[in-house]
């Protein structure tokens, strides 16, 4: 198998960061470049300011993409695992929907993205991101299983 784009979407959550050893390791393992996508979520801002705003905490507020780059860069750097110098890019949008969207427009061969964050009947309701890139990914998609700290739910 060949792999010379891989894309690990991170939203800087711990149990997020758990994965980033093992993408690091295909990363060097494979020679491939190690793409990593910070997806800022869509919010109600309507509600807030009575109007439309497009994309606008990255155009109000460009530290945020600053801030943001040093923390993925410092995540990276310790975790555990060869080093790897990352490509840091970001989106805007419903993360599923983003993460695909740039694995297409960046010809990504594999997506690696830790299975975190909704459970219970939130799950349930909403789906989470990982299922929403698994179910629409035209590319192979490698979901890690990461144990929670505390009880599931």
């Amino acid at each position: 198998m060949s792999l010379n784009r891989i894309l690990v979407p991170l939203d800087l959550s711990a149990a997020g960061l758990r994965g980033l050893p093992l993408a690091k390791t295909f990363a060097a393992d494979y020679g491939a470049r190690l793409l990593v996508l910070h997806v800022l979520e869509d919010i109600d801002l309507p509600s807030v300011y009575g109007e439309d705003i497009a994309n606008p905490l990255y155009d109000l507020y460009p530290e945020i993409k600053d801030r943001t780059r040093v923390e993925i860069q410092r995540a990276v750097s310790a975790a555990a695992g060869p080093d790897v110098e990352p490509e840091i890019h970001f989106a805007e949008g419903a993360a599923a929907e983003a993460i695909v969207a740039f694995a297409e427009a960046h010809e990504v061969d594999l997506i690696m993205l830790t299975r975190t964050g909704r459970r219970g009947l939130t799950h349930l309701l909403m789906g989470s991101t990982a299922d929403g890139v698994v179910r629409s990914a035209t590319c192979p998609v490698l979901v890690v299983p990461v144990e929670e700290d505390g009880p599931s739910s």
